[in-house]
């Protein structure tokens, strides 16, 4: 699991930011790579806090959690992998953690 969290940033930046994930990610990957694509997003929100999942499918599944705090415009991104291979009963595919961490790259990469 890989966390980010951004400070002072408003909430349609945030929504916005997730949407242009896909594209940096594929940008310059080997033709040879699958392509990221965007497979599920369930938004949810109190008064407070806006929160949502988004479902990632590259090579592996990646899911981002968001929790985004209106008071302090602060988003907080909780990024975890999964392994195809963990459902077919094979032995646990450790490529998904670099999955996580080529994710918190892309977030940063954004966010410059």
């Amino acid at each position: 699991m890989e966390m980010v969290e951004i400070a002072d940033m408003d909430e349609e930046t945030v929504l916005g930011f997730i949407k242009s994930i896909p594209s940096r990610w594929n940008k310059g990957k080997s033709i040879l790579k699958s392509s990221l694509h965007l497979l599920l997003t369930r938004l949810g929100e109190t008064d407070e806090v806006l929160f949502g999942v988004y479902i990632f499918s590259s090579d592996t599944m990646i899911a981002i959690f968001l929790e985004y705090h209106r008071g302090t415009r602060t988003a907080i991104f909780e990024i975890r992998g999964f392994s195809y291979r963990l459902y077919y009963g094979d032995e646990v595919d450790h490529f998904f953690f670099g999955n996580e961490k080529r994710m918190k790259e892309v977030i940063f990469q954004i966010l410059d």
